[in-house]
């Protein structure tokens, strides 16, 4: 089990997907739908802190049903302004006001880097040389191939990684 304290998680579909802790660090939830596993990365760094910037993925005319938030009693969600968020509703997320509990200490959440497939359309946990039949990666100058960005290199073939 992870030691962070959480005063802000996001949660999509009922999964953890952004979380920020007391220490103010944030971390990224990602689903992966092949491993039916959640893979979770600190994605930022930053000091103790009780006011949470709100979400940019909603906006006042929008309305996403399955994103869900929670908010710690004692932080403050913020809109880009800095001015206290007081209908989050309008925003277009739903406040939770009972903690569904640690994200961190989840029988199906593992601490790693994912990588996205656009073939497959999913989040990959990024701990192997290959993550999928789509995706490789070259130890010489570091790209990363395949369906994340097309790239290629001439260190490695297509026929290399998958043998």
């Amino acid at each position: 089990m992870a030691n962070h304290a959480a005063i802000f998680v996001e949660y999509d579909d009922g999964r953890p997907f952004s979380v920020v802790t007391e220490d103010g660090d944030d971390f990224d939830f990602d689903y992966c739908k092949r491993d039916d596993q959640i893979y979770y990365h600190r994605s930022g760094l930053g000091p103790p802190r009780t006011r949470i910037e709100a979400p940019q993925f909603a906006f006042p005319e929008a309305s996403i049903e399955s994103i869900t938030i929670w908010v710690r009693e004692g932080a403050v969600l913020v809109d880009e302004q800095g001015e206290p968020v007081v209908d989050h509703a309008a925003r277009g997320y739903k406040l939770l006001q009972e903690f569904p509990g640690d994200p961190f200490d989840r029988d199906d959440v593992i601490e790693c880097e994912t990588v996205y497939c656009k073939t497959c359309d999913d989040r990959l946990p990024d701990d192997r040389d290959s993550p999928c039949e789509h995706i490789w990666y070259c130890d010489v100058c570091r790209a990363i191939g395949g369906a994340v960005d097309g790239a290629t290199c001439k260190h490695v073939t297509r026929d290399e990684v998958l043998v």
